[in-house]
């Protein structure tokens, strides 16, 4: 416990930097390389030791010696990073004079070092050792993000610097005219803001964008677009959302197509044009592998077009299965829309229920498409439990707890246990009658159990009788 308290004592200062380097890694998407300026080896690796308690498995590379040094750019090809891990290279303080070779073998193994890794790799050192990777590995040194300095900091400022710290990374970025970080700033900030309905903070961001950006980058203007494009939707834009949709090019990328056939569904959905929705969901999910993410949203987002309960039930199980807690939340609130709209308001309403629950668990989770998906299915599954004509009445009758509505089958079992009885009754009560009757001469009418016993008494009676024994008929009642 001391020891761990020492090392809370030791980091403090320098605590409000290091939890800004694990917001740019974040915020990355595969490789992107983070130089790191540190005074001296030893913070750096308190650095790496912070992000992995932090949920961050990391990989240290710190070469001593100069055959260390030659061999860097073979090490980091070998080296394995964890899911959502980083690699950290750490320059100590005895570097050897020349670095010229290692850093240019580095250099010239840039994108096959970007694509073992696809992770982001920490560039630690002095200020004077990255200014020499700079200058010795300029392709390397092209694709790195803003460059973070560790400094001591006194604590009480560091937490006033909190509050805009993601502000004050774009704007380092785009004043740096570092185009990668800006790029996942950008992003990230545009899907908060669509995350969060801030329609002008989003407005704002897009604006500051460079055009250079879009027009070098075909990824960064495909994923701008697809934003773009979804904000229109929102906001009723539906001619403007399919004329951004249709200038978008994914080159033959796939799951860019089925994320832009998924939004274009969504766009024909809310424009009333179910027959186009319907194609664009299904082209999504045969575009798609189907143990895809972008497969599994097209057959929820499908099953939600019918309302179809049962296949949105089994895709719930699915998104439960595969622990996908926000899949799982948007097939829920569709599920509670689709059971409104069939009128079973304590189904819906306990779907609802759960569905607000898993958002809620779900928030620091990576988004489905966007951001505000699931928040805009649990709004329309509200929509449709309040619009359903039994609403008021099911309020009524169960106000605190759903329970089983036994009054009908009820009264039919009974009265089908009434008929039994009677029929029961009726039966017996022919059978104990006689059997065998005949009409005596005088009007009277005798009867026995056998015909043997009806024909002696008719003998008896001297044959007086208006005919032979026989069995009484029973005419039912009219």
């Amino acid at each position: 416990m001391k020891a761990i308290e020492r090392f809370q004592s030791a980091i403090e200062p320098y605590l409000d930097d290091f939890e800004q380097v694990l917001r740019v890694i974040e915020l990355s998407s595969g490789f992107v390389l983070l130089p790191v300026a540190v005074p001296g080896p030893d913070l750096a690796r308190m650095l790496a030791h912070w992000l992995s308690a932090n949920s961050r498995s990391m990989r240290i590379v710190e070469p001593e010696s100069a055959d260390d040094w030659k061999n860097l750019a073979s090490l980091l090809l070998t080296v394995c990073p964890e899911k959502n891990g980083a690699v950290v290279v750490i320059a100590s303080g005895d570097l050897p004079e020349d670095l010229s070779l290692p850093l240019r073998l580095v250099n010239e193994r840039r994108d096959a070092i970007a694509k073992h890794l696809d992770c982001p790799l920490l560039w630690c050192g002095s200020s004077a050792f990255l200014v020499q990777t700079g200058r010795q590995a300029p392709d390397f040194w092209s694709v790195r993000a803003v460059e973070r300095r560790i400094e001591p900091q006194n604590v009480a400022e560091s937490k006033k610097k909190a509050a805009c710290e993601g502000a004050d990374l774009l704007s380092d970025a785009l004043q740096q005219n570092d185009r990668k970080s800006s790029e996942i700033l950008s992003l990230s900030r545009l899907r908060k803001a669509m995350e969060h309905g801030h329609e002008d903070d989003f407005d704002e961001i897009a604006e500051r964008i460079p055009k250079s950006f879009v027009e070098t980058d075909r990824t960064f203007a495909f994923e701008l677009g697809l934003m773009k494009a979804e904000m229109d939707r929102r906001r009723g834009n539906i001619g403007d959302a399919l004329k951004t949709l249709d200038a978008l090019k994914c080159e033959g990328n796939v799951d860019e197509e089925s994320r832009a056939l998924l939004l274009r569904g969504r766009i024909w959905e809310g424009a009333r044009d179910l027959k186009n929705a319907e194609r664009a969901y299904r082209r999504a999910h045969e575009l798609a592998a189907t143990q895809s993410l972008s497969g599994k949203i097209a057959d929820l987002y499908l099953a939600a077009l019918h309302d179809d309960f049962i296949d949105l039930t089994d895709e719930r199980k699915i998104a439960h299965e595969i622990k996908h807690v926000p899949l799982e939340a948007l097939a829920a609130a569709f599920l509670a829309k689709a059971l409104a709209n069939q009128y079973d308001l304590h189904g819906a309403t306990r779907q609802l229920e759960q569905a607000i629950a898993l958002h809620e668990k779900s928030k620091e989770e990576p988004t489905i498409l966007f951001g505000g998906e699931v928040a805009e299915a649990i709004h329309n599954a509200k929509s449709a439990i309040e619009r359903s004509p039994a609403h008021e009445r099911v309020a009524h009758v169960l106000p605190t707890k759903t329970r089983p509505q036994i009054f009908w089958p009820a009264l039919i079992g009974l009265a089908i246990l009434f008929v039994a009885v009677i029929t029961v009754l009726v039966y017996d009560v022919r059978r104990s009658d006689p059997k065998y009757c005949f009409h005596h001469s005088d009007g009277k009418i005798i009867c026995a159990n056998s015909l043997a016993h009806c024909e002696k008494l008719r003998s008896a009676s001297g044959g007086a009788s208006a005919g032979p024994c026989q069995q009484p008929i029973f005419e039912s009642p009219r």
